[in-house]
């Protein structure tokens, strides 16, 4: 029957629409070079022009691998929370932690180890733009 689902009334009440606010064509950015165990790569992170965050990618030197495309998605995940109003906080409770290959030590004297290059960038984003 029409509008049930498995007992249950469907509804169909609309959810608000997430405001994204878009970063300008030209925008200043940082970038912080990490090491994983050896595996090397960037964060860049674009800035809103009150320095705010608003986008950040992640280039790691094996292009192609499934890690690089795995950190090319979920970084384009965190770019759209970002600009959705997410806190930086917020996302960083959310993956801090999250556990696989490469991990363990890195080249940052603040962050000497890691779980994941999400958990390392999680763990830099929120010292660097957490207050």
């Amino acid at each position: 029957e029409p509008g049930k689902d498995q007992g249950r009334e469907v509804t169909s009440e609309r959810q608000p629409e997430a405001r994204r606010e878009y970063l300008p064509d030209e925008r200043q950015a940082v970038v912080q070079k990490f090491s994983v165990e050896g595996h090397d790569g960037y964060f860049v992170v674009g800035l809103y022009p009150d320095g705010r965050p608003g986008e950040l990618f992640i280039h790691t030197a094996k292009l192609g691998s499934t890690v690089s495309g795995f950190a090319d998605a979920w970084a384009m995940a965190v770019s759209l929370l970002l600009q959705s109003g997410v806190p930086v906080s917020k996302i960083a409770d959310m993956f801090s932690g999250t556990r696989f290959e490469p991990f363990g030590r890195t080249t940052d004297p603040e962050i000497p180890t890691c779980s994941s290059i999400i958990d390392l960038a999680c763990a830099w984003m929120e010292m660097r733009f957490v207050k």
